[in-house]
């Protein structure tokens, strides 16, 4: 089989990917009736659903080394532990409070959260 090496060039737009230009060096180039451009097409796509497009160069992102280092924050209320205890005295005790007069009930509560 004959083996002869042609050089293929293709130009792509960067934006949309269509092919703005293509030719080969090939004796059939010049007929009209080239199979290259073709075959160079179709190994590219084949090429790019194997292995996916190329991730951009470090150089095309923005600067991620000179940043500063974030601080680290403070555990959400939620999130904290509190270690302090409260005064006995300041406790409600659930049994102060009568089924019978949902009135003096009322107070009570009232009163408890307003101190």
């Amino acid at each position: 089989m004959w083996q002869e090496n042609f050089v293929v060039i293709i130009k792509l737009n960067k934006v949309t990917a269509e092919v703005m230009d293509a030719g080969c060096d090939c004796k059939a180039s010049s007929m009209g009736r080239c199979s290259h451009v073709s075959a160079l097409l179709h190994a590219l796509e084949d090429y790019v659903g194997h292995y996916g497009y190329a991730p951009p160069p470090c150089t095309s992102e923005v600067c991620q080394w000179n940043k500063g280092r974030k601080e680290k924050s403070s555990a959400s209320a939620f999130e904290r532990q509190y270690t302090f205890k409260r005064d006995s005295s300041r406790l409600i005790n659930a049994n102060l409070v009568s089924e019978q007069d949902p009135v003096k009930n009322l107070n009570f509560l009232l009163s408890c959260a307003q101190t």
